[in-house]
């Protein structure tokens, strides 16, 4: 009893430690119709006018301080696109840090600034987009506020940099077609920045500074208001392809054309349309090669961008398994296996996300001609909680496999007062069938995972329990383990003492 009482009082007292940030702050976008020449200058009349945010909280290396060095940032918007210009000073120039370029770069070693923005205003979703000094490009999509993350979704969306004596500065544009919002006429936007400075060690917020919490925590971020009577209009996206070609064999040509495409349809500003027809991915970046000295399988990212766009909304994991992995279509074995066609409709809708796809192969060599399809629907629960189920199929004449799951995630940021409290529970039932003369086998395997997370600065604790049954199935999925029950618990106390 002495050893809890002690271990509350750490508990109470670390909460207090540092003063915490106030209530979400505000910004305000400008409306402007004139161009804005995008070079990193941030001259345009404009920028002059607009609303400038400037007060940014340390997060690292002193919680609650001001910012060492200053930092401004402007919105300004038109009817096709969003701007913003971001002012880093910097007192010594010559020292900022700047490795990385391209796009999709790895930004931990440089400075770095970071916009996190939710257009739904949902305090759950959004994107985040990140930038250097050298204008190297990087951008996430973000669910549950941190706790999923796509970093395969690609933005359309440029930057300029300028660096000078007096630091560095950016000019960001980002078309609305990227995103999807409401249609409502005037718009409230969650938003937050944060600034990396890597000499110092530094990281500053302008808003959900404590160390409780990341920049994916957008509900304790601000909001954007400003943006008035935008419009992003339903468009049909069609992507058709026609291949030719001739191969010679003992002087006979053999000739062949293949015809295809995709037809993508926004119905809504919250929901897409997919449809296909002889699918092709000619186009798609090689895997990189995998030394595998283990015996277990190795996962492969998806880089099909039919299967990318909204991938989220078709993703469950129960434990490390992966009740739902897109390579298990089209391909099998390493070797491609032609998609005849299907569909998919993914989207919002109010507090539930929904997503459906079924696509066909067909038949190659040994391998029957078969029909992938699932399910899976999630409804988000008060702020941050949601319960959700998913279903697979996965049929052919050989036989069918079916996934049935389903998980609860019960997600709070005000348990003894403002501290992190996740708890969550997965459950799946594998079922598959095989078709032989006489007689129908089936095979019925669980797999369950029940967790607890208390993620916060000072004391950390985590644990779970897995368990996967040996004959367990999920055919449309990942699992590289199976047969197996896992039992981990954690404690970490890590203090920070103000004067030290």
């Amino acid at each position: 009893m002495k050893h809890l009482l002690i271990y509350f009082l750490i508990l109470l007292y670390s909460s207090n430690l540092y003063g915490q940030h106030s209530k979400p702050d505000t910004l305000i976008a400008s409306s402007y119709d004139g161009k804005i020449k995008l070079d990193g200058q941030l001259t345009e009349s404009c920028w002059l006018e607009a609303v400038v945010i400037d007060k940014f909280t340390q997060r690292e290396q002193c919680e609650g301080s001001p910012a060492t060095e200053k930092t401004r940032i402007a919105v300004v918007y038109n009817s096709i696109e969003i701007y913003f210009g971001i002012w880093c000073f910097d007192s010594e120039p010559d020292k900022i840090s700047a490795q990385q370029i391209g796009r999709d770069f790895s930004w931990g070693s440089d400075d770095n600034v970071e916009l996190m923005i939710s257009p739904f205003n949902d305090n759950r979703n959004g994107y985040l987009f990140v930038t250097n000094p050298n204008g190297a490009l990087a951008d996430v999509w973000v669910g549950d506020e941190g706790n999923d993350f796509n970093k395969d979704w690609n933005g359309v969306w440029d930057v300029a940099v300028n660096k000078n004596e007096q630091g560095w500065f950016v000019e960001m544009v980002i078309p609305f077609s990227t995103f999807k919002f409401t249609k409502d006429s005037i718009q409230v936007w969650g938003i937050n920045f944060e600034r990396n400075i890597r000499r110092k060690k530094e990281q500053v917020l302008w808003q959900g500074w404590s160390r409780l919490y990341e920049i994916e925590k957008i509900s304790q971020g601000g909001k954007l208001f400003g943006i008035n009577n935008i419009q992003q209009e339903a468009k049909i996206e069609i992507k058709p392809y026609m291949i030719a070609g001739t191969e010679l064999t003992d002087n006979k040509p053999d000739n062949s054309v293949k015809i295809g495409g995709e037809v993508n349809f926004d119905i809504t500003q919250t929901f897409k349309l997919n449809f296909t027809v002889n699918t092709d991915f000619a186009q798609v970046e090689l895997d990189r090669k995998q030394i595998n000295l283990s015996r277990f399988s190795l996962y492969y990212p998806e880089k099909r961008q039919f299967f990318l766009e909204g991938k989220n909304y078709y993703d469950m994991n129960v434990g490390s398994a992966r009740l739902f992995y897109s390579r298990r279509i089209g391909i099998d074995q390493n070797n491609i296996v032609p998609i005849i066609g299907g569909a998919r409709l993914f989207g919002k809708l109010n507090q539930t996300n929904i997503g459906v796809m079924s696509l066909q192969t067909y038949l190659k060599d040994t391998i029957p001609t078969t029909n992938y399809s699932i399910i899976r629907i999630k409804q988000n629960i008060s702020k941050q909680s949601s319960i959700g189920f998913i279903t697979t199929q996965k049929y052919s004449g050989k036989g069918y496999n079916r996934v049935y799951g389903a998980d609860i995630t019960y997600s709070t940021s005000e348990i003894f007062g403002n501290k992190n409290l996740i708890v969550g529970g997965e459950f799946a039932l594998s079922e598959t069938k095989i078709f032989v003369e006489n007689e129908n086998i089936i095979k019925n395997n669980l797999s369950y995972n029940i967790s607890l997370s208390y993620p916060n600065d000072v004391i950390e604790y985590d644990f779970g329990f897995t368990s996967v049954e040996k004959g367990f199935n999920p055919e449309m999925g990942f699992t590289n383990r199976k047969n197996y029950q896992m039992f981990y618990t954690e404690l970490q106390f890590n203090p920070r003492f103000k004067n030290l």
